[in-house]
């Protein structure tokens, strides 16, 4: 079963709009990935928008995706809402696995696969902040992702939201890279690959 929840805020016109685009999302994404038993919650809240979508999209449990909406914006909505919940519909289906992840390797497992299975979803070039990095920039970061792959302490913001040394969004950018070299190699899916493992990871992707 899939739950649709929108918040009070919502008028019967974008309630409407927003069922169909999810539903019509939800039919290509559960073809690559079925699932069962996912409640979507929709609310405004443009301060958790990515500001070029006017979406943003999150997953904290093994049951339920919260996407926040810019108020205003549903044209964007339409367009960004699909790729959102192919995102976090994979990042559900992790948490029904291995989990999302507490380390570096984990956490970049999720996200790449999850951004490559936007991509499954609904082809097309990738997400903007998926490629963004120049070669020589993303090479660098990746010399200090191989050194600190198995450490146990990991810092979302300094991989994801420029709190750090790397730039804002640089760890979905190294994520999309890495994880789709894994795919290459093992001629595999996103989906097929939900519950990889960081061991798997490090030997397919760094082997020479």
């Amino acid at each position: 079963m899939i739950i649709i929840k929108t918040s009070p805020e919502f008028s019967k016109a974008q309630i409407d709009l927003l069922t169909q685009t999810i539903t019509e999302a939800i039919g290509r994404i559960n073809v690559l990935l079925p699932l069962s038993d996912v409640r979507f919650n929709f609310f405004l809240d443009d301060n958790q928008t990515i500001p070029e979508w006017g979406v943003g999209g999150y997953c904290e449990n093994s049951n339920q995706i919260d996407i926040a909406l810019s108020p205003g914006r549903e044209r964007d909505w339409k367009l960004h809402v699909p790729r959102t919940a192919a995102h976090e519909w994979h990042h559900l289906a992790r948490w029904r696995g291995p989990g999302y992840g507490k380390t570096l390797s984990t956490v970049m497992i999720s996200e790449g696969l999850a951004q490559h299975f936007e991509v499954d979803c609904f082809p097309g070039a990738p997400s903007f902040f998926s490629s963004f990095l120049a070669e020589k920039e993303r090479a660098k970061i990746r010399e200090t992702f191989i050194r600190e792959f198995y450490g146990s302490q990991f810092d979302h913001s300094r991989w994801f939201f420029g709190k750090g040394e790397f730039p804002f969004q640089a760890g979905y950018d190294l994520s999309f890279s890495i994880l789709g070299e894994y795919l290459e190699r093992t001629q595999s899916t996103a989906a097929h690959e939900v519950s990889v493992t960081p061991e798997r990871l490090c030997k397919v992707a760094f082997s020479e």
